[in-house]
């Protein structure tokens, strides 16, 4: 075998019997060099802790049985390296036995204990010599004379990193010959351009969280026992990190293993993820970790899914959201290696109750219903709704399933949307069922392929004549819903759909009521503040509703002539109704007759200032 760089160090307990050690050092192994190297006092047992990875508080058992005062560091090439499975302090392990053996020898002359330290393998030796000297074995071999002088080179300074690190280029070199680790994500501006306020914090995977804080030389941000969160100091700025160790549930034990075994070395001298683990887990990471998906994903995911050569086989455009492909992608991938979400033991992490459920969802559908091929969509857009939206088949016709939901609002979606499609199948999309059975509810109607108004509104880009087309065909809206003696209460461009055969539809019916034969939903009924603000900027006021304002709103926003405007809302005879909630009963109630009544209605002093000063 090639000779092995290792290090003997004679704590200050034990210097006692250097000479002799030197010479039977001198007789089995070739010195190189001798250091003598004292540590600060008030620093002592921080680099006893880092140097062994455990606690050692100061006059520690450790620190009394070794001492605190100069010691020996000796670097000795083992030109004849063995190696055997030899039963040490950590259990059985794979160990250099010429180093191991002169160890236990050097221990007994100088009666018992650890005052005597050995390096067991190359790797132990990298780790020692890059927190002694700042150097791996490589480095160090580079300029290491041949043999020894006989000299000692005498140093008054503490491991590498004990009074902050000079950069973060140092720090990863330590970290890289010290410990398993990867940066998980968000790693393109390390080392040289990472900023804490433009970046926050830095994410890194290891397989031994305490000695990485020990390497670190960090300090908890929280004192919390479940929280990661840690910072040192970094050309004296400070720099966060958060800690995921192997068995924390952050991801399943069996892929951060993978992710690790299959990391590598960057451009920039630290450890990364391979693009396969780099992009899933930061699908899972998007998805389960947070309850909204960052704008700088989007890009990041796609750069990672056509690097992996994943666009040659799926086309984003077939989808509502790149992230409803890479779901998809996503589970597929952790079935085939049997990875499993889990719930993170750091409670601080949001973990995605939505996301996790979605296998069970569609097992329920595909169970229970007549649809097939079913999976989750629109995934980015879940949000306050209650609503998470899936896509399946009936036959080749292609159906969309609004999940979840409050209350009974599912099937009052159901009641107007049938109403207003048997109206006008042009400007309303056709319902085909819903279900209420316990916790599962849905409405599930026909997919429409297009994009919302408030998009196309967004953009800017309309021509006059593309103007006019949604101007009559908004009023014609205005005309179904008038007709069919309904207030949708929740008219604004988000709620249009512009689809695909050239028609705007009206979406999301699920709060729509019957001005002649009113009645509430059950859920809003107890909780009336639910509809509060419904229809946003669009609606009169805050539980004040009229359709033919909101519409009136929406086609200014798109910009036609006042003229041209009056002339079709005109032509409605819109009829301006409010809706105004009381915390009891709700009625729909013109102007005229509110303050007649207002007092007979309003039981609760407190709601009625309220609604005073709304009105």
């Amino acid at each position: 075998m090639a000779s092995e760089l290792h290090l003997i160090i004679l704590w200050a307990r034990a210097r006692y019997k250097e000479k002799e050690i030197l010479t039977d050092i001198a007789a089995n192994l070739k010195i190189l060099e001798c250091y003598d190297i004292a540590w600060s006092k008030k620093f002592v047992a921080n680099n006893f802790s880092r140097f062994y990875g455990v606690k050692l508080d100061s006059r520690s058992s450790k620190e009394k049985e070794c001492g605190s005062g100069r010691f020996l560091l000796i670097t000795v090439l083992d030109e004849n390296p063995k190696y055997d499975f030899i039963k040490t302090s950590r259990g059985f392990e794979n160990v250099n036995t010429n180093l191991f053996f002169l160890k236990e020898k050097y221990r007994a002359w100088t009666r018992g204990g650890h005052k005597i330290h050995a390096t067991n393998s190359v790797a132990e030796t990298n780790h020692d010599l890059s927190l002694l000297l700042g150097k791996n074995s490589a480095d160090y071999l580079l300029n290491a004379p041949e043999k020894w002088d006989g000299s000692y080179k005498k140093l008054q300074q503490d491991l590498l990193g004990c009074h902050g690190w000079k950069s973060l280029e140092e720090l990863f070199y330590v970290l890289n010959n010290t410990i398993t680790y990867a940066v998980l994500r968000n790693y393109e501006c390390l080392p040289d351009k990472f900023s804490t306020k433009i970046h926050g914090d830095i994410d890194v995977l290891t397989d031994d969280y305490q000695n990485f804080v020990f390497l670190l030389n960090g300090t908890k941000v929280f004192n919390v026992s479940y929280r990661v969160h840690y910072k040192c100091k970094v050309n004296n700025q400070v720099v966060f990190w958060d800690i995921r160790s192997l068995g924390d549930d952050y991801y399943c034990k069996k892929w951060q293993r993978t992710m690790l075994s299959q990391r590598y070395l960057n451009e920039c001298n630290f450890y990364v993820l391979d693009n396969e683990n780099y992009f899933y887990s930061l699908v899972y990471h998007a998805l389960v970790h947070k309850n909204k998906i960052a704008a700088d994903y989007y890009e990041k995911t796609e750069r990672l899914f056509n690097a992996l050569g994943l666009n040659s086989k799926i086309n984003l455009a077939d989808y509502p959201s790149p992230f409803d492909a890479y779901f998809q992608l996503l589970l597929q991938f952790m079935r085939d290696a049997c990875y499993f979400f889990v719930r993170p033991k750091d409670k601080s992490v949001y973990y995605n109750e939505v996301v996790i459920g979605f296998e069970d969802i569609i097992d329920y559908l595909e169970k229970n219903t007549f649809l097939v091929r079913v999976c989750p969509i629109l995934i980015n857009h879940y949000g306050g709704s209650g609503y998470i939206y899936f896509q399946g088949y009936k036959d080749n016709r292609r159906l969309f399933v609004k999940w979840g939901g409050m209350g009974d609002t599912c099937k009052n979606e159901f009641i107007f949307s049938k109403r207003f499609y048997e109206l006008n199948q042009n400007y309303f999309v056709k319902p085909w069922f819903y279900k209420m059975d316990g916790k599962n509810k849905c409405f599930v109607m026909d997919y429409v392929d297009g994009r919302p108004l408030d998009c196309i509104l967004r953009d800017g880009n309309l021509s006059q004549e593309e103007k006019n087309s949604l101007l009559v065909q908004l009023a014609n809206i205005l005309n179904v819903l008038q007709k069919s003696n309904c207030l949708h209460r929740d008219i604004r461009p988000a709620n249009f759909i512009f689809s695909n055969d050239g028609f705007l539809k009206l979406l999301d019916n699920q709060f729509c009521v019957d001005t002649k034969k009113y009645k509430e939903c059950r859920v809003v009924r107890r909780k009336p503040s639910l509809i509060f603000e419904l229809g946003a900027a669009y609606a009169l006021g805050k539980f004040k509703w009229d359709d033919a304002f909101s519409i009136v709103k929406i086609m200014e926003e798109i910009g036609v002539s006042a003229q041209t405007r009056d002339v079709y809302v005109s032509s409605q005879k819109c009829v301006g109704k409010f809706k105004i909630v009381f915390p009891h009963r709700l009625y729909v109630l013109t102007r005229r007759k509110f303050v007649r009544i207002l007092a007979k209605f309003i039981p609760v002093k407190s709601f009625r200032k309220k609604l005073k000063s709304a009105f």
